[in-house]
């Protein structure tokens, strides 16, 4: 029944709708920096909660702009980090004085 054309609208499938860069990073812009960073590691990683939990300080190489983790599916990715990122986990780590063996969501 879902092949015939009149029955198509049925199985339409949408994708999320587009959000204002500006309007987004104006409001990542007034979170304090542990929020800040953690929110552009996410919208970088798309990581899942169960996966953000596990990224450790010395998983992410500033040096060389990107970040390593593992998925659930035990496979190891790396993500390219942006100026703005590196930054802002940068001013992060510095602030909460986080050591390489810190987990990256924690305040110490």
């Amino acid at each position: 029944m879902y092949q015939e054309d009149q029955y198509a609208h049925l199985t339409q499938v949408r994708g999320k709708s587009a959000i204002d860069k500006k309007e987004l990073t104006d409001m990542l812009d007034r979170l304090p920096i542990r929020a800040k960073a953690i929110c552009l590691v996410n919208l970088i990683t798309a990581n899942r909660p169960s996966e953000m939990v596990r990224l450790k300080i010395n998983d992410f190489d500033l040096k060389n702009k990107c970040v390593h983790f593992i998925e659930e599916a035990k496979k190891w990715h790396t993500k390219r980090l942006t100026p703005e990122v590196i930054y802002a986990i940068d001013v992060y780590i510095r602030e909460y004085h986080l050591k390489a063996d810190n987990y990256f969501g924690e305040s110490v």
